[in-house]
């Protein structure tokens, strides 16, 4: 029983360090792509329900785009404040920002999902850039962005971390950030992807409404991001984008109830996922957790330390080599000290918030 229990967790620890450098590297492969030299005309959709103050500091950063033809096009979701206003004054200033006010969202249709759609069908570019209004965009996100069209792409993925806080929670917003970045662009590369993120990814209009948009899963209340992805996207029309220049930073919640809920409404999509990308993501959550798991229990089996020590401190050595490759030079590299606390947090998250977002039917804010 004891060789078994040493035979897991060893095995666990194996599958997870040869998952996390396939990962990194396939990351590193995604950084070395060219950079376009050919700039489509782009149409940035933003989705907004009572989000006048965030409309009012954030969406100056997607008009000033130092890009050569773009336009902005707001769709607001039955705002009850001022956001109307705040977008009519940014109109004044600039000719190529549009406006669409949506007051009743259909039967049979998530609210963000028929918005978006909304967006896209007054989008007059075949190039669309899609975020959310929390969100804050460099002035080169757009240049960056249209590069992972290369070679007949027609989705492409880019990243989102969030504002950083000095906080604990804050920290392991950004950690567990990384970590989702790291797998769907990682798998992506791999010619698998499964999912992006809605505060940042593009594709083509005419390939929306090729596969009839968001109409195979308009109901879920999640979905509009990784569920498209997942359905729609392969190794040939997927492409990946990790410059920092090509980021998106976001409003972190700043409470662990809200945060919690918003992962809770993240993971609940995953239910709908292939079993291919199922298999994919089970295989290195288990590694994961199990890494965890069985090392406790060979601790409490009497063990010998060092059997322990020696895989553990080897794993978590090339787990911290990863995140400080990839994550130095970006937001984090004022806490990467924090990285075994982090570490033993998200295992907890994975082994408990994932499972019970699948149960779960959220509710749009």
């Amino acid at each position: 029983m004891v060789n078994i229990t040493y035979g897991l967790f060893a095995a666990a620890a194996c599958v997870n360090i040869l998952m996390l450098l396939v990962l990194y590297f396939a990351r590193r492969k995604a950084g070395r792509n060219p950079e376009s030299s050919v700039f489509p005309p782009f149409s940035i959709v933003i989705a907004a329900r009572n989000e006048a103050e965030n409309l009012e500091r954030f969406l100056p950063s997607f008009l000033g785009q130092d890009y050569p033809l773009f336009e902005v096009v707001v769709v607001l979701d039955r705002c009850t404040d001022n956001s109307i206003e705040v977008v009519k004054r940014f109109q004044q200033q600039f000719s190529y920002l549009k406006m669409l006010v949506v007051d009743e969202i259909p039967d049979g249709w998530s609210p963000k999902k028929y918005v978006l759609t909304q967006g896209i069908g007054l989008a007059q570019y075949e190039h669309l850039a899609l975020t959310d209004a929390d969100c804050e965009a460099g002035t080169l996100w757009l240049r960056k962005i249209s590069g992972g069209f290369l070679e007949g792409k027609e989705i492409v993925l880019g990243i989102s971390p969030y504002f950083r806080e000095n906080t604990l929670l804050n920290s392991l917003i950004q950690y567990e950030t990384y970590y989702s970045a790291l797998q769907y662009t990682g798998f992506a590369v791999l010619g698998m992807p499964y999912m992006g993120v809605g505060r940042n990814i593009a594709y083509k209009k005419n390939f929306f409404q090729k596969v009839n948009g968001f109409e195979a899963f308009k109901e879920r209340l999640s979905g509009d991001d990784d569920l498209f992805v997942n359905a729609y996207g392969n190794a040939q029309n997927v492409g990946v984008v990790v410059s920092p220049d090509s980021f998106i930073f976001s409003v972190p919640k700043m409470t662990w109830k809200e945060w919690i809920r918003q992962k809770l409404r993240h993971v609940s999509a995953g239910n709908r996922y292939s079993l291919k990308t199922k298999l994919s993501l089970t295989a290195f959550g288990f590694s994961f957790i199990g890494f965890y798991f069985w090392g406790g229990v060979c601790l409490l089996t009497g063990i010998s330390m060092w059997k322990i020590l020696i895989p553990f401190i080897f794993r978590m050595i090339i787990g911290f080599v990863i995140f400080f490759k990839t994550e130095r030079l970006i937001y984090f590299k004022k806490k990467l000290y924090l990285y075994p606390i982090l570490d033993f947090i998200l295992v907890i998250y994975s082994a408990v918030i994932i499972p019970s977002g699948m149960l779960i039917r959220p509710k749009w804010k």
